[in-house]
């Protein structure tokens, strides 16, 4: 985990989920064996290529549109890209934070608050623990 991330659990329905909000990604992506195993409705597009952190070069063809989720109870929707992904199960990026609008971050305490829809949420990482024992439920 790098300095300009934050890990935390997420949800789909009762799933729980490995998310990365990583504002160094510009965009969201989705396991496409999650997506998969979960039956979720994939739409087609044309093949786009996707640096990875790595530097390594992804073809991604397929996309999730308005995919909702939940982290620490808040519900959000936005695009996902559907990719390999090894270590987590969600990354999100720039493309999420940005409809976020002013956010406060703290690197150090690895909490972020910010205002949504009138609301005003914080998200904290609570048990980094928790976080690889989600991996194994796969």
């Amino acid at each position: 985990m790098g300095q300009q991330t934050m890990q935390v659990v997420g949800m789909i329905g009762r799933i729980p989920m490995q998310v990365l909000i990583d504002s160094g990604s510009t965009h969201n992506f989705l396991s496409a064996g999650l997506a998969h195993k979960l039956g979720l409705l994939v739409e087609d597009m044309s093949i786009v290529s996707v640096r990875v952190a790595i530097g390594e070069q992804l073809p991604c063809s397929k996309v999730i549109r308005k995919f909702t989720l939940k982290i620490q109870g808040y519900v959000f929707g936005t695009d996902v890209f559907l990719i390999p992904l090894e270590n987590y199960d969600l990354i999100l990026g720039i493309q999420w934070l940005a409809s976020l609008g002013d956010i406060l971050w703290n690197f150090v305490e690895l909490r972020m608050r910010f205002q949504y829809n009138n609301q005003a949420f914080s998200l904290v990482v609570r048990d980094p623990l928790t976080l690889f024992c989600i991996m194994g439920l796969y």
